[in-house]
């Protein structure tokens, strides 16, 4: 899936992933999800899901520091 197709945004939202925010930075395309789930890997996995149900392949996961765990 490339960035410049005109349709990215609108293929996460179309899918369900409308708790994904979608920029781009330094040629990099950035998806942070606000996703609850009962256990950090559950959130991780269904958000690796949601990227790649879409047709975008993933070349990593970053922790973000804003995690809030209960």
């Amino acid at each position: 899936m490339s960035r410049e197709a005109e349709d990215f945004e609108r293929r996460f939202y179309d899918a369900g992933r409308d708790d994904a925010v979608i920029s781009f930075q330094k040629g990099h395309i950035i998806v942070d999800f606000a996703r609850e789930a009962e256990t950090l890997e559950e959130a991780i996995s269904s958000a690796i899901e949601a990227v790649t149900s879409v047709g975008a392949s993933i070349e990593r996961v970053e922790p973000e520091p804003l995690v809030s765990l209960f």
